[in-house]
């Protein structure tokens, strides 16, 4: 594997990385509005 190859799989797997994140975030956001006992 060469510096190229190397430095593409970082920026996939942080792209990857970065719509799981946010794909997360706005689940759990949208799992706190529809549960009313778990708002604090």
């Amino acid at each position: 594997m060469n510096f190229v190859d190397f430095v593409i799989l970082i920026i996939v797997l942080g792209t990857l990385g970065l719509i799981a994140y946010f794909n997360f975030i706005r689940k759990d956001k949208d799992m706190c509005l529809k549960c009313p006992y778990k708002k604090k």
